[in-house]
């Protein structure tokens, strides 16, 4: 039997920890009542950026770009759910921790179901 978890009013629906080589791109789904939502997480080392993590939703995949100079990813932690969306009625939203570890990267990611989230 799966865990009901909840982070305030917000009920955790996918939970991960992937470990990303330098250079490699994450590929996974999730799904959210009856859509599933698509996710790429790629890091770029010596990639020139104005922020560490950009993200955007294009065509149903949420890509998020970690960009930094080498040595200098993490820990990198947002502070409070951000929000994606609204799927079937219900607001959904992420958060994330990184920590750069020996030329891989630890990312931990949590999407949520309901609740309020930060534009």
């Amino acid at each position: 039997m799966k865990a009901n978890v909840m982070i305030g009013s917000r009920s955790v629906i996918f939970n991960e920890r992937l470990i990303v080589p330098d250079g490699e791109t994450a590929r996974f789904s999730v799904l959210i009542e009856r859509t599933l939502l698509s996710f790429e997480v790629c890091f770029l080392i010596n990639a020139p950026s104005k922020t560490p993590v950009e993200w955007a939703v294009t065509e149903g995949v949420l890509r998020m770009t970690f960009s930094a100079p080498p040595g200098t990813f993490g820990p990198l932690v947002l502070k409070t759910p951000a929000r994606l969306g609204v799927i079937d009625g219900h607001p959904i939203g992420f958060t994330f921790e990184l920590l750069a570890q020996h030329g891989s990267h630890v990312l931990q990611l949590i999407v949520m179901k309901g609740g309020n989230y930060d534009e």
